[in-house]
């Protein structure tokens, strides 16, 4: 028995794109996507997706901007953060999908999750930054080097000579 997909908030009814060839709509949706993370970065808050969406032969070209917000540490001083994602993305949707190229039209909807996933996911940052010039904590006290300074001797010492630093004399 061959159920029908769930509907989800991505998930466009194409029917008149579809048998009216001079067809163009524009969408705006709001949806929350579960397991939008990468690295270090991270996606909660809904995701808003601006969208046109124009027949051509073969299937549809779908073409918008999606924003979002994600949130994370700086990987040098593991300071906060919530930036602001903006993500342009041209997908083509087609009925018999080309692996890889283009997305599945099933029946008369097409669902947007996937490309507004992938286009999310490719934009987080994998080590993201406070600001470019992070100096980061200190590897021995631990203080931020971007509020103060230490006094530690964080020089790279030989690692040849790391056996006779474990002797007591």
């Amino acid at each position: 028995m061959h159920r029908a997909p769930e509907m989800t908030d991505l998930r466009l009814d194409v029917a008149d794109l579809l048998h009216r060839p001079a067809a163009r709509r524009t969408v705006h949706l709001e949806a929350v996507v579960d397991g939008l993370a990468g690295g270090a970065a991270r996606v909660e808050a809904p995701l808003v997706v601006d969208a046109t969406l124009e027949p051509v032969p073969g299937g549809i070209v779908v073409r918008g901007v999606v924003r979002c917000r994600w949130q994370g540490l700086c990987s040098r001083c593991l300071a906060p953060l919530d930036e602001e994602l903006v993500v342009g993305f041209g997908e083509m949707f087609e009925h018999h999908p080309v692996e890889g190229e283009t997305y599945p039209i099933e029946g008369d909807e097409l669902d947007l999750e996937l490309v507004v996933r992938d286009a999310v996911l490719l934009e987080l940052p994998g080590a993201p930054l406070c600001e470019p010039g992070c100096r980061g904590l200190c590897p021995v006290c631990g203080v931020n080097r971007n509020q103060g300074d230490c006094t530690c001797d964080t020089r790279p010492t030989d690692p040849r000579w790391a056996a006779l630093r474990e002797l007591q004399l």
